[in-house]
């Protein structure tokens, strides 16, 4: 099971603002005995959600409280967009926020507290207003030692969604006995100082970054840095830092533009690693390593490493063949990824196709749009499953627009009809990805039919 058990005690922690101040294993234990000691003050059960907008120590320690308490981490986070819409009437909420609600505690912190009381719109206030209950750190001070497990081997870790690619996003979970081992097999990647810069509110990062760090015995040091924008900071220093975390391409692509040199660095990301970044190698950084995977079976199946003498963009390794992973039919099994095998026994990435039946017609959504980029500059087209509709995202504003829209709908008439299409400034992004159901449910309260 996931206890405090597992976390090197040696492991000494900060927060990067307040680097003076060191935490260590004993702070964290008295920490964790305190949140369990809140939990159960509020009739926490086994199998209640919990949505943890703490950072860094205090972070750690509700999470393993939860952990051992059988209680489940919520995971998820929502766009801007998403976040429009609930506050524009308070009669929506998110298929993804659906998909692991109810939530039943929302912990938050003095920061996101003040977040709550006087922003008008944040995922603080959003989550506050939909937990059962919110819990403010300062709040409860009892630090009983509470050695009580109610978990089992069985008991659910953590609840997610799916993307929502193709269709409306679905609930999955993770137990113990599940994350317990690949977590423990992640650890190996790690050693030295380990540096986060986000929460683990993806499902990748869980059981890649955010446990396998606390769980190496040769990690010594962890620091924090949530909320603050290290990305374009030109005074931090990573001279004690060989691991960071930047999960998402932009993330990545700001600190090679920004940081300073720390040829010792190792950078861990979530996104395909850019062959144009191998000039930063052993000057900017020392390595890179790109996890690839899937959030419904986490990872990492296979991952790229910019210091590999082979490595292509497209080009990827089993690292131990922990997942055992297949092609079959061209496609990599647990992933659903077009992929072929090298001479060398490397994975080289095809792509993914996404299909969806529109109208009893099996669509290759990735061809659609293709197509679609080719008559409307930069446009992306969704398929909405629940309604039979399709819309047509346009990001910026161009000439032409509804005659390009009217040959992208005689091009496609033997497949679908365009139901809406609407200029939108900003794509609506959850982290790499343009967030497909968001984009749905925004045309769904759209009125412009075309």
């Amino acid at each position: 099971m996931i206890t405090r058990d597992l976390i090197n005690k040696n492991i000494k922690y900060s927060e990067y603002d307040s680097t003076d101040i060191i935490y260590d294993y004993a702070y964290l234990s008295r920490e964790i005995d305190r949140f369990k000691n809140i939990l159960l003050k509020y009739k926490a059960e086994p199998g209640m959600t919990v949505y943890n907008f703490l950072r860094g120590v205090n972070c750690v320690a509700l999470f393993f409280a939860c952990s051992e308490l059988g209680i489940i981490t919520a995971l998820t986070d929502v766009t801007w967009q998403t976040m429009k819409m609930y506050f524009d009437k308070r009669d929506y909420i998110d298929a993804k926020t659906k998909a692991i609600s109810p939530i039943h505690f929302c912990f938050v912190n003095d920061y996101s507290w003040n977040k709550i009381r006087t922003e008008d719109m944040s995922r603080e206030k959003m989550f506050h207003e939909i937990a059962r209950m919110t819990i403010k750190y300062d709040d409860e001070a009892d630090y009983t030692p509470n050695n009580q497990i109610l978990a089992t081997n069985d008991s659910v870790l953590a609840i997610y969604s799916t993307h929502g690619e193709i269709d409306t996003p679905k609930p999955y979970t993770h137990t113990h006995g599940y994350i317990e081992p690949l977590a423990k097999r992640n650890a190996s990647f790690f050693n030295g100082g380990v540096m986060a810069t986000r929460r683990f509110h993806h499902g990748s990062s869980f059981a890649t970054f955010f446990l396998p760090s606390l769980m190496s015995n040769r990690v010594e040091r962890m620091y924090y840095v949530e909320q603050k924008n290290h990305s374009t900071d030109q005074d931090i220093s990573f001279n004690d830092v060989d691991h960071i975390q930047y999960p998402y391409t932009d993330d990545v692509k700001k600190f090679l533009r920004d940081a300073k040199p720390s040829p010792h660095l190792t950078v861990h990301t979530l996104s395909q690693i850019n062959s144009e970044w191998k000039k930063h190698l052993g000057v900017k950084i020392k390595d890179m390593i790109s996890i690839f995977g899937r959030s419904e079976t986490s990872g990492p199946i296979l991952i790229q490493k910019l210091s590999d003498e082979k490595f292509q963009s497209d080009r990827y390794i089993d690292p131990d063949g922990y997942f055992n992973p297949k092609i079959v039919d061209g496609i990599l099994t647990l992933t659903g990824d077009s992929f072929e095998r090298n001479d060398d026994g490397s994975y080289k990435l095809l792509g993914r196709d996404f299909f969806v039946t529109i109208k009893g017609k099996k669509i290759n959504v990735n061809e659609i749009n293709k197509k679609a980029n080719e008559i409307i500059d930069q446009c992306h087209v969704v398929f909405d499953k629940t309604y039979d509709k399709v819309y047509v995202c346009i990001w910026k504003e161009q000439d032409n627009i509804d005659d390009k829209i009217l040959e992208l709908t005689l091009f496609y008439r033997h497949l679908f009809i365009i139901s809406k299409w609407k200029v939108i400034t900003g794509k609506i992004k959850a982290g790499n990805k343009l967030d497909n159901e968001s984009i749905r449910d925004y045309f769904r309260r759209e009125d412009k039919l075309v």
